[in-house]
């Protein structure tokens, strides 16, 4: 080893770093330091350690970080290495990286460490590693420093967590606390409503049992007016049982005489019973004035004291005859709309009427009901009119009705000496009409008011005559004409404004609608309008007599003018009138109606005719969903074009078999392109449509017949629809105008791309061109055609096109006839377009159109044709002559004729127009 080198010895896997040299040494063992001189390989020098001097002292001086780093330090300087030689120690240079780390070990390792003597470079090495060992012992302070502030903080937090799980802890218990004595209070309100519960049920049944028995006393009082009834009638009882009593006595008589007897006996009977009847129902209807009316104290004389003097009141006798299921307010008894009456010599009013007053009196107090009639305890007040005394007078019977009638009944017991303040007491009593028209004499009636108390007489389905509010009987009337009219439309009629058509759909529609009518009462107008008789009857139903029945019986067709009238109690609008009816019609400006193919109240068929879409109104909609299959015709103007509304019409209207659609030029295939696509979607959605024929009409309206039917050549229509009971296919007969391609032919185009395979008669103009024959060839490619007929102008069509036509036609198969409209073939160039034509549709022209001089172009046709048997066979040849008169044409009458020809191949007719006389035909047909 060389002079100032280091020999330097670690402590546990430090060691493991210093390579080459490793020596053995045993974990937490520190190891000396030595220095050898030069000759260390001497074996002189072997085991003497004599020589090793102390570069510096011990490093103990460097202050240690803790009392427990230096009690460490101390330790470790007290352990020694166990004799080894001088060749084991680990000799380094100082300038080495071990002796670094050696010099940042603590003062107890590193004052073991021993150096040679050396120059001053190394006592200042020294001294920069006393310096980093302090700040290495400094930052050990530190990290033990902050271990203990850590320590502290640990500390503290557990006191602040403890403290709060303290807090938590007694927050708990006095919640816990608190809900004990939420529940305690909880469980004393139970009791206490439980409590209070059993209370009002006991209250509920005494009240209950109170309200039953006097329920029961009613009924006993109502019981013995039916007794007093029964003993008015007794003497027919007593026809009944002498009957009765015959008819014993004939059992004992031979068959034949016994049933002679007998049906005489029942004849008899039947008319004693009719008498009786309307005996009965006269006396009810024959009532003056109205039978239920009480009296009350008058107007106080002293303030909050009642008068010694009474006033009089009529009761509204509305109930269950006076309600409709359209009006939700309770029907019950109660006072008029009146001011009420004075009464004139009250103590002779009082002893003549005073048991039946108190009747009345007892039945307000306590209520009644029966037969439809309730009268509610203590029945509330209407506002009644008059001065203004006496409206104060009203309001303080309102606020003191219950003392006004125990004051009144008091007062009518004490005259009439009645003790007992049962209800049995008078129930004997009633007033016939001879009592209440004496009633009036002890009314103080002011002029100019109504002497019954502004009530109204109101007669029953049963014929009894009642008496009730004017505002009530109004309310009932309008009430049941609104039953009357959703009665009529339910039934599949029309209602509008004040008149109605009635359609009977079915049996029991039917009979609701007479109900209605029974319950209205309202058919007051019957008239025959557009009858088949043509008579014309304007009369009020109650009016109808027996004399009528014969012009009724002829009546075919009905119109119903609704009012306010009295029944008809002859029956004849039933029995009569609609069963004989056979069509109905119905105009109101916005459309027509006609409905034929009655039987037996069931419309087959019912047709509309709409003047503009736009005054249509959304009951116009709900009348088409209600009625039989429908044919409905409309004319659209072009200002007013609107298929949506037109294809909601289509949507929504499930019964609709016919549409008819007036429209002209090229909003037609727009319109034609909705409907049928709106078709397509409505089947889609609900598998079917109830339409089956859709027409456009696009040279205005014709009338419409519900009979009407549709040739395959007789048709004005620019199209024809005819849908099958499969909804996927349909057929259309096509009619082309000039004006439907103009100003362009975008929508023609559509309309044959999407539904050229389903045309089966087709009307071209001269504008259709090659073009168009094309998309009609694309369109029947895939799903084949069904076209039989094509009227054709093929000025535009050039030899492509009708090549293009003739794949058209190869594609159907059941295609009949070839229909052509030619120019004037007296031109040459319109000859040499023609002949290939006549020639190429010989088989099947079956109709040819020519315009020009007939006389012109004959003579050509018989060039091209020398041998009339050359001649296509036609069903109608039509063209233009000259102002001469037809015999100056003998050679074109036996041309057409074709005499020459056989029996089998002639014309079946030919028509020539005259210019200047359109419209003039003159048809010639072969023999």
């Amino acid at each position: 080893m060389r002079g100032g080198d280091v020999v330097l010895f670690l402590v546990d896997e430090n060691l493991e770093y210093l390579n080459p040299l490793r020596i053995a040494h045993q974990p937490g063992v520190v190891l000396e330091v030595v220095t050898t001189d030069d000759n260390q390989g001497d074996p002189s020098s072997k085991g003497t350690s004599g020589n090793s001097k102390h570069v510096v002292g011990e490093l103990s001086v460097v202050p240690c970080p803790s009392s427990k780093a230096t009690s460490i330090a101390k330790d470790v300087a007290s352990l020694r290495i166990r004799g080894t030689d001088d060749s084991q120690a680990l000799v380094v240079s100082p300038q080495d990286l071990a002796l670094e780390m050696a010099l940042q070990l603590p003062t107890s390792i590193t004052n073991h460490f021993q150096l040679e003597t050396g120059s001053d470079a190394q006592h200042d090495q020294l001294h920069m590693l006393r310096l980093q060992m302090q700040q290495m012992y400094q930052k050990m302070e530190d990290v033990v420093a902050s271990i203990e502030q850590i320590d502290e903080q640990r500390k503290h937090a557990q006191q602040n967590m403890q403290s709060q799980i303290d807090k938590i802890l007694q927050t708990l218990e006095q919640m816990t606390l608190q809900l004990t004595q939420h529940e305690q209070k909880a469980q004393q309100k139970i009791e206490g409503i439980q409590q209070k519960i059993q209370q009002f049920d006991q209250d509920i049944r005494q009240q209950t049992q109170q309200e039953i028995d006097t329920v029961q006393n009613n009924v006993q009082q109502l019981d013995a007016q039916a007794q007093s009834f029964r003993q008015q009638n007794e003497v027919l009882l007593q026809k009944i049982q002498k009957m009765e009593n015959v008819w014993q006595e004939q059992d004992r008589l031979s068959p034949v005489l016994r049933r002679q007897e007998t049906q005489q006996a029942l004849d008899h009977f039947v008319h004693a019973y009719h008498r009786v009847q309307a005996v009965l129902a006269r006396h009810s209807q024959e009532l003056p004035i109205p039978r239920l009316f009480i009296i009350l104290p008058g107007p106080a004389d002293d303030v909050g004291g009642c008068s010694s003097q009474f006033r009089f009141y009529f009761l509204c006798e509305c109930g269950a005859h006076t309600a409709t299921r359209y009006c939700n307010k309770p029907h019950e008894i109660h006072l008029a709309d009146h001011p009420g009456y004075s009464l004139d010599n009250q103590k002779e009013f009082i002893d003549h009427y005073g048991p039946y007053l108190l009747t009345m009196m007892y039945m307000v107090k306590y209520g009644a009901m029966r037969g439809g009639l309730v009268v509610p305890p203590l029945l509330g007040l209407d506002h009644a009119t008059g001065t203004d005394t006496e409206q104060e007078h009203v309001k303080f019977i309102k606020r003191n009705v219950s003392h006004l009638v125990d004051v009144t009944i008091t007062h009518l017991e004490e005259a009439t000496g009645t003790i007992d303040r049962g209800l049995h007491a008078t129930a004997h009593q009633s007033l016939g009409p001879l009592e209440l028209a004496q009633l009036m004499s002890y009314l103080k009636v002011d002029d100019g008011k109504s002497p019954v108390g502004g009530l109204c007489p109101f007669n029953t389905q049963e014929g009894h005559c009642t008496w009730v509010c004017c505002n009530h009987l109004l309310e009932y009337q309008e009430l049941a004409l609104r039953r009357l009219k959703y009665a009529i439309s339910a039934g599949g009629g029309i209602c509008i404004g004040d008149q109605a058509v009635l359609m009977a759909t079915s049996e029991t529609k039917t009979k609701h609608l007479y109900d209605a009518i029974g319950d209205a009462c309202r058919v007051q107008n019957i008239e025959n309008w557009e009858a088949m008789t043509n008579l014309s009857l304007d009369v009020s139903s109650h009016s109808l007599t027996r004399e009528l029945s014969a012009i009724l019986s002829e009546l075919r067709s009905l119109m119903l003018s609704l009012g306010i009238d009295q029944p008809d109690g002859s029956g004849m609008f039933r029995n009569r009138c609609l069963n004989s009816l056979e069509s109905l019609s119905l105009s109101n400006g916005r459309l027509s109606m006609e409905a034929s193919g009655i039987s037996r109240g069931v419309i087959r068929d019912v047709a509309f005719e709409v003047v503009r879409l736009s005054g249509l109104t959304l009951d116009d909609f709900e009348f088409f969903q209600q009625c039989q299959p429908v044919v409905l015709k409309i004319l659209l103007a072009s200002d007013e074009m609107d298929e949506v509304r037109l294809a909601d019409i289509l949507q929504h209207s499930t019964k609709l078999r016919e549409l008819r659609v007036g429209c002209i030029g090229q909003q037609s295939f727009k319109l034609i392109n909705s409907i049928l696509s709106t078709r397509e979607k409505t089947v889609l959605s609900r598998g079917q449509s109830a339409l089956r024929t859709f027409e456009v009409i696009g040279e205005g309206l014709v009338p419409l017949k519900l009979d009407k039917s549709c040739s395959c050549y007789q048709y004005r229509g620019a199209v024809t629809a005819l849908f099958s009971e499969d909804p996927g296919r349909f057929e259309m007969h096509v009619n082309l105008h000039s004006s439907h391609f103009e100003p362009d032919d975008t929508a023609v185009r559509v309309f044959i791309r999407q539904y050229g395979w389903s045309i089966k008669t087709l009307v071209a103009p001269s504008r259709f061109d090659d073009d168009h024959a094309k998309l009609l060839d694309e369109a029947t490619k895939e799903r084949g055609s069904i076209i039989e007929h094509i009227d054709i102008t093929p000025d535009f069509l050039t030899d492509t096109g009708l090549r293009t036509m003739d794949q058209v036609i190869g594609r159907s198969e059941n295609f009949l006839s070839v229909r052509l409209s030619l120019g004037d073939l007296g031109t040459r160039s319109q000859l040499e377009m023609a002949l290939p034509l006549l020639r190429r549709y010989k088989d099947r022209l079956k109709s040819l159109r020519l315009s020009g001089d007939a006389t012109g172009w004959l003579k050509h046709l018989a060039e091209a044709f020398p041998d009339k048997d050359d001649f296509p066979i036609l069903e109608a040849l039509c063209g233009e002559y000259g102002n001469a008169q037809k015999e100056s044409n003998p050679g074109l009458i036996s041309w057409l004729k074709g005499d020459s020809r056989p029996s089998n191949r002639r014309f079946c007719s030919a028509s020539i127009e005259r210019k200047g006389d359109k419209g003039l035909l003159h048809q010639w047909a072969s023999s």
